[in-house]
């Protein structure tokens, strides 16, 4: 609690019930007494007893072994019976500027003081008067005699304030919202002019498969005269057909989606979440034709992906030739660091010193990471952790890795942004390379069609009742190595 009360009685009067600041000294809670009993404090001082003890009034409260709802008694004198109101004590005043003494009326304002030693009151300042701080903001409204008394001697401490660093820091989050505003609008517009070349695309694209249908409907005559002339010349035919089918797989290759991996570089990039959705992908209903056999093949790949690994093949595993890491953050962005060169020699203390040099400083040594595969372990982040090479660490195997950050006092009220926005290539989320492949997924070639001059070949070859052995294409969906 950082007030307290007292139940005070003066006199004949009703008890009444006092709270004030425990920084307060005694003296503050006896003036507020005589505020509250309606006493003159111009005319009269007032003096608080406990137990028939009287307080200390340089005291603070705090420091006194009272309790909360103690009862104590307020007794008044007149100024002109005890000391006069302008009465001279001697101040040591200490500041920036150094300390000085002087004798000065311990009926002055608390501003007038740092006037009379040359401070200055327009900056924000905090003033030390025995273990009492006094904020700027109220030293016209404080006499000095209601915090010292009858003490002779007072030392006060001025300390200036430095500027709000929580108003600094709303100021960097503004900065970081519109800059952050001002690139999702230019992503946005480039979205559009990206969409529009798709669609007028799109619509060549169905005017030259109309040609082309025109095209194949012409040339169907022509190949079933080619099917008749196997008998005659079986050796050649199969020789001259990859040729004109190599033409056909380059057409169909330029109507494809190619995708190109992002060159890496030592600028870290963060991804901040896009409010454009993902569009989806649907396959069609052939993509998933499978025959018995393949379904065996695909069973014995998941056999053998479940074998565990000798020690041997373990110790021959190649170390990773760089690093593209990425941290997840709580507001959905993702941090990316890469490590491109002398990979071998990157410590877990180089990651964390990367890391620490992009966030905001009040979320630095305040955090925890872990590994974003499930049971999601939480990475030891200690000296011995911070020495180890990254490739001897068991959550450093793989050159691509996911991390998740949190904090590790977890609080609702904390909200992000949590990386600086200087130092960094900021993207949208949908520029993310996996979620660029996915958007493009319908407009990737088929895997038959590589291996199309294969099947072509295989459909050369007829069987005794003349009609040829058809392969079934296999499915999208099974890779095989």
């Amino acid at each position: 609690m950082s007030t307290i009360n007292f139940n005070i009685t003066y006199g004949r009067q009703i008890p009444k019930k006092v709270t004030i600041a425990k920084a307060s000294t005694i003296n503050q809670l006896a003036i507020q007494a005589l505020d509250v009993f309606k006493i003159d404090p111009e005319s009269y001082s007032g003096k608080l007893y406990h137990n028939d003890k009287l307080l200390d009034g340089t005291l603070p409260i705090r420091l006194t072994n009272l309790l909360n709802n103690s009862k104590l008694v307020l007794k008044v004198v007149q100024r002109s019976s005890t000391l006069s109101p302008s009465r001279d004590i001697n101040v040591k005043f200490m500041s920036d500027l150094g300390s000085s003494v002087k004798k000065v009326s311990n009926g002055l304002k608390l501003i007038d003081v740092v006037k009379e030693f040359g401070g200055d009151v327009t900056k924000p300042s905090t003033l030390r008067i025995l273990e009492l701080n006094i904020e700027s903001e109220k030293y016209d409204k404080i006499s000095l005699d209601t915090i010292v008394g009858d003490s002779n001697n007072v030392v006060i401490r001025l300390n200036y304030r430095k500027n709000d660093s929580a108003e600094v820091e709303r100021k960097q989050q503004e900065a970081i919202r519109a800059h952050l505003e001002l690139e999702r609008l230019r992503k946005q517009k480039e979205e559009q002019a990206r969409l529009a070349e798709l669609e007028k695309q799109a619509r060549l694209k169905e005017v030259d498969e109309q040609r082309e249908v025109g095209e194949t409907s012409d040339s169907k005559s022509d190949k079933d005269v080619e099917m008749k002339e196997p008998e005659e010349q079986p050796e050649e035919q199969p020789e001259e057909q990859p040729k004109p089918l190599a033409k056909e797989e380059i057409a169909q290759d330029s109507n494809h989606y190619t995708f190109k991996e992002e060159e890496l570089n030592d600028t870290p990039q963060l991804y901040v979440p896009s409010n454009t959705p993902l569009k989806s992908y649907n396959n069609p209903d052939e993509d998933y034709e499978v025959t018995l056999n393949q379904v065996k093949a695909y069973q014995n790949m998941i056999r053998n992906s479940g074998r565990r690994k000798s020690p041997k093949d373990k110790t021959l595993q190649a170390l990773p030739k760089k690093y593209q890491i990425r941290v997840k953050f709580p507001d959905g962005t993702i941090l990316q660091i890469n490590f491109i060169e002398n990979v071998e020699q990157v410590k877990f203390g180089n990651l964390i010193k990367k890391i620490d040099e992009l966030l905001l400083p009040q979320f630095i040594n305040g955090y925890n990471l872990k590994n974003s595969v499930p049971p999601f372990t939480t990475i030891d982040m200690n000296f011995t952790t911070n020495n180890e090479y990254l490739h001897k660490l068991p959550d450093f195997q793989e050159e691509r890795i996911m991390l998740i950050w949190e904090l590790q006092k977890k609080d609702l009220n904390v909200h992000g942004p949590y990386v600086k926005n200087s130092q960094l290539s900021i993207k949208q989320s949908d520029q993310l390379p996996e979620r660029v492949l996915e958007s493009h997924r319908g407009e990737l070639p088929d895997d038959d069609h590589h291996t199309k001059p294969q099947k072509k070949s295989e459909e050369g070859q007829s069987d005794g009742d003349g009609k040829s052995s058809k392969k079934p294409k296999v499915p999208k969906w099974f890779k095989m190595k």
